[in-house]
């Protein structure tokens, strides 16, 4: 149930975003898009 909120395009890009922000060092804007990404799926 929790994961099929996750099923949209805006989210993928999020996700995205957030691997993205991780891969170059920027983990304090990966978590924060995580914590958007887990706001949005409540």
């Amino acid at each position: 149930m929790f994961f099929s909120q996750l099923n949209n395009t805006m989210i993928y890009i999020l996700i995205g975003a957030a691997l993205i922000s991780g891969f170059i060092g920027e983990i304090s804007d990966a978590v924060i898009i995580g914590i958007v990404i887990l706001i949005n799926a409540s």
